[in-house]
């Protein structure tokens, strides 16, 4: 008696016998190395190496370690969630409720921090190159040039030193910072080396290396080398927001507030504090917002847009209030005043900005009902097609 195979469909792509491999058998199926709509060879490489090419060093690239942010269905899981939709009578507010209004806080708080720590090594980077500056004028005003020059040479060289011990001691440090902070954001956990000083292995989300990298970063930007503070200032800021929620769940512990962090939400932590950073960097919420949808995280929910849409306007106003304001600069990063008329301090313009925000969102939100159905109406097509594909496959062979 014949027995009927069951077959995988996948379009456009035949064998050497003519017969499509997109009818591949479920012996086949379980032999693919790979889960996606198109097949790999048997000993190629993909995702972390490209090309698919073979990894130069495969003890190395076995030892990438990988970060799973899944929420798995479990056991746990499940009690979890029925003790969080589970009504507490002592309680003023449902347990949902009550995690949101914690995720708010911890957010704002995230910006807060962020905001005043990255203010305050730019403002130290400022007093630093200000000094140079004054220190080799003095000299120069004596009329002693090579004073001068050993002057504003030998300042940057020991600002450099400096920077390079800092790097020897914590080699997580070394960099913007950036790829690795992508990475993380993305599952893969990056490796900080170990450090030829202390001997002792050194990780990309320790406090060692925030402490480490702050350091550098004050002292080589004002050194005069040709870098700048925006790659540290997203790693710091980052490792900021990381440290703050661990330690507000510490003092939450403490005064019997339990709440405890997922996986899924330390790296948005992480995330928004990359955003606030840039924020405050640049005076530009939006710009932060959009760096870490865009470029940084692969895992974005509209939820998290929220919170860290949030945690960029504390960022943004603290800046003013405690830095720009007291300095009597503007909240405007970049700027070229081109005439009389032209201020950033008239309050009364920031209502034009609200209208105009208004308007905007009325506008996107009138052109997403009227795109809904359309999309609606696509992805249904799109299913119908594909079950008519299966079916004409599975008669035909």
């Amino acid at each position: 008696m014949r027995t009927r195979q069951s077959f995988v469909f996948r379009p456009n792509q035949l064998n050497p016998d003519g017969r499509p491999s997109s009818l591949l058998t479920a012996e086949e199926e379980q032999e693919d190395e790979h889960w996606g709509r198109h097949a790999l060879p048997k000993g190629t490489y993909g995702g972390r190496s490209v090309g698919g090419k073979k990894p130069n060093d495969e003890t190395q690239y076995d030892q990438i370690e990988a970060i799973d942010f899944t929420i798995h269905d479990t056991v746990e899981e499940s009690l979890l969630a029925r003790m969080m939709i589970a009504e507490d009578p002592k309680a003023w507010c449902s347990r949902v409720t009550s995690r949101r209004i914690q995720l708010w806080v911890m957010y704002i708080l995230i910006g807060a921090f962020v905001s005043c720590f990255i203010g305050l090594i730019l403002y130290i980077c400022g007093l630093i190159e200000k000094a140079r500056v004054d220190a080799t004028k003095d000299v120069l005003k004596t009329g002693d040039i090579w004073g001068a020059w050993w002057t504003w040479t030998g300042s940057s060289l020991i600002l450099c030193l400096i920077a390079v011990c800092c790097v020897l001691i914590e080699p997580a440090a070394a960099s913007s910072g950036i790829p690795g902070l992508i990475a993380y954001l993305n599952g893969v956990m990056p490796k900080g080396g170990q450090s030829p000083i202390t001997g002792k292995p050194t990780y990309f989300t320790s406090w060692e290396t925030m402490v480490a990298k702050t350091v550098g970063m004050i002292c080589s930007v004002p050194s005069g080398i040709a870098i700048g503070p925006e790659g540290p200032i997203i790693h710091i800021s980052a490792l900021i927001a990381h440290w703050v929620s661990l330690l507000t769940q510490e003092l939450e512990m403490k005064l019997n507030i339990q709440f405890t962090s997922r996986k899924s939400e330390e790296r948005d932590f992480l995330a928004t504090g990359a955003a606030c950073g840039i924020c405050t960097a640049f005076r530009a919420p939006l710009a932060g917002v959009m760096f870490v949808v865009e470029e940084a995280s692969s895992f974005f929910t509209t939820a998290h847009l929220e919170y860290t849409f949030l945690a960029c306007l504390v960022a943004y106003w603290t800046t003013w209030v405690f830095l720009a304001s007291a300095e009597g600069e503007s909240t405007v990063k970049f700027k070229q005043t081109t005439g009389d008329f032209c201020t950033y301090h008239d309050m009364f313009d920031y209502v034009f900005f609200i209208a105009i925000g208004i308007i905007g969102g009325c506008m996107g939100v009138s052109v997403a009902c009227c795109l809904l159905p359309c999309c609606i109406y696509v992805v249904l097509l799109q299913k119908h097609n594909r079950m008519l594909c299966n079916r004409f496959a599975v008669r035909k062979y």
